[in-house]
């Protein structure tokens, strides 16, 4: 970088030739190098000046843009600000709660509409006021309290009794809370007068009192239960209907204490009843006791709901009706008795005037022949042996509805005496061997005793009917083979028993044959007559004599009946 010969300023390059003692120089103008610079250099000044322009006007832009934007915000907000003060303005004055602004001594300096309307003052006399002067004079025992309690945590919730202008209280539930305006300390309390709702709770105290007292001593079982049927309370006459403790009950539900055969209507019940299908569930049904035990209850299931008619607890109400339940179980049974002991007595009074007519006609009509002229001696002798035999089959007709009838009245008597009982039971043998000889059906007597010790005190009467009546029935329906009667000594009773090879007695009937007017068929018994006496009398006279009658009797082989009586000697 120089200066030429000439004077002017150049840019030159100069260096030796090789080989050679020349040097070769190289020089240009500066003004020639920096000519076509100039022009560039313009241009580039001129976009950079365009572009900072630009850029300025775009930032300004952009700083009023944001300057109008929160100058915007800035009014907007002071329009909602103004409204929300406008609108709290409102509230306050119109607030459906009293609303009270006081300062740290606790003096009344603002107060909404509602406050002037409660406590009965003027604006003027309200503002000015101390708090506690608004407190009734029973309550003020508590206001030092209540202020400490603000003052420590910012805030506090008061129930108490406020006293208006006219000196009339009313109770009084305060929300109060700490408030810091410009860097003065306040208190602001909203409150609200809770005399509705005070009776309400009264109300409704004295109604929980009256049902828990109506729960608790209600003489029916009472429960109450949860949605999942779950025991949530029950009363004393339920624990005490089914032995349990309440806390044993608690938590449980129905199925637990409710026999199987009733849970599945039970479960589709409670179903419907939820459903709203029915109005209440009613039904009686067994419930199983701690001990296992079964009782009947009429039970009433009815169902709590909230307002939008969810359901939300069972109520259910049980009474033990077990006694009505078997009351009316036996007024059926007694029913059905006496339905069938009509039918039996219709049958019997048929049957008994088929008996007596035979014997009556036989009677008559023999009693008649025997007048006729021309009869024979031997042909009178059986006439009369024929009226004798008919007016015997009479007499123990007769003989048996007398003691039947005095059965009833209770009039029969015991006539306790000294027997032998292998003598007297030789001698019913001896009898009925002669009476039932042309039968051809042998009558075997077994007895265990040795005569000596064969003495025993009863009714020797009412012995030898009982042995009688069994022994005649076993000749009645024994067509063939043999009669077989006795006793045995089993520890302190005389066991005796009539077997016979007759025509037995199908089983469903052998629970019967002891009933009074019962007959097996009545194609049997007209087979066989009889007046369905026999066997009852011989139950109830064995008794009388402190012992029990059964049978064992297998078809078409043959019965043996039994029975006891004490063996006292």
């Amino acid at each position: 970088d120089g200066v030429d010969y000439t004077g002017v300023r150049v840019v030159a390059a100069m260096k030796k030739v090789p080989a050679t003692h020349w040097y070769l120089v190289v020089k240009i103008d500066r003004d020639e190098v920096f000519s076509a610079l100039k022009g560039i250099i313009g241009q580039i000044v001129t976009i950079t000046i365009l572009i900072i322009l630009t850029l300025a006007f775009f930032l300004v832009f952009l700083w009023w843009n944001q300057r109008a934007k929160f100058y915007k915000g800035k009014y907007e907000d002071e329009l909602e600000r103004l409204a929300l003060i406008k609108h709290f303005d409102y509230i306050l004055k119109y607030a459906n709660d009293i609303i009270l602004l006081f300062n740290k001594n606790y003096i009344i300096v603002e107060a909404n509409d509602r406050a002037i309307d409660t406590y009965q003052y003027s604006r003027d006399e309200l503002i000015g006021i101390n708090v506690t002067e608004l407190r009734s004079p029973e309550a003020l025992s508590t206001i030092k309290k209540d202020l400490d309690l603000l003052e420590k945590n910012g805030y506090a919730t008061i129930e108490t009794i406020h006293r208006r202008k006219d000196g009339t209280t009313f109770p009084i539930e305060i929300s109060a809370r700490k408030v810091d305006i410009e860097g003065a300390k306040f208190y602001q309390s909203i409150s609200r007068d809770i005399s509705e709702r005070k009776e309400a709770e009264e109300t409704l105290m004295q109604s929980e009192e009256r049902f828990r007292k109506v729960f608790e001593d209600s003489p029916f079982g009472m429960v109450m239960t949860g949605k999942d049927l779950g025991i949530i309370k029950v009363n004393s006459a339920f624990c005490k209907m089914l032995g349990y403790g309440e806390e044993e009950l608690v938590g449980l539900t129905f199925k637990d204490f409710t026999h199987p055969e009733h849970i599945s209507q039970d479960e589709l019940s409670i179903l419907r009843l939820v459903a709203k299908e029915i109005p209440i569930y009613h039904t009686e049904k067994r419930y199983i006791k701690k001990d296992l035990s079964i009782i009947w209850g009429s039970t009433t299931v009815n169902i709590i709901r909230n307002k939008e008619g969810e359901a939300l607890l069972l109520f259910a109400m049980v009474q033990d009706i077990t006694e009505r339940k078997k009351t009316e179980s036996d007024l059926i049974a007694a029913k059905e008795k006496a339905e069938e002991s009509d039918r039996l007595k219709t049958a019997f009074l048929h049957n008994i005037s088929h008996e007596i007519r035979t014997p009556m006609n036989a009677i008559l009509g023999f009693s008649t022949l025997l007048n006729e002229p021309g009869i024979q001696e031997d042909e009178r002798n059986q006439f009369i042996e024929v009226i004798s035999q008919s007016s015997s089959q009479l007499l123990s007709i007769i003989n048996d509805i007398v003691d039947l009838a005095s059965i009833e009245s209770g009039q029969v008597k015991l006539n306790v005496q000294k027997i032998n009982i292998n003598e007297e039971l030789r001698n019913l043998r001896e009898q009925f061997s002669y009476k039932q000889e042309p039968v051809g059906i042998s009558l075997n007597l077994k007895t265990t005793l040795e005569d000596s010790d064969g003495y025993i005190s009863t009714d020797k009467t009412k012995l030898i009917q009982i042995l009688s009546n069994l022994i005649n029935n076993a000749f009645k329906f024994t067509k063939k083979g043999k009669i077989t009667f006795g006793y045995v000594l089993k520890k302190n009773n005389l066991e005796f028993y009539v077997e016979d090879t007759g025509v037995g007695i199908p089983s469903e009937y052998q629970n019967r044959v002891f009933d009074r007017f019962y007959q097996v068929d009545s194609t049997i018994s007209r087979h066989y007559s009889g007046t369905g006496l026999g066997l009852s009398i011989c139950k109830a006279y064995v008794e009388l004599l402190g012992g029990r009658i059964w049978l064992k009797s297998v078809p078409d082989e043959g019965s043996i009946f039994y029975f006891t009586i004490p063996y006292k000697q």
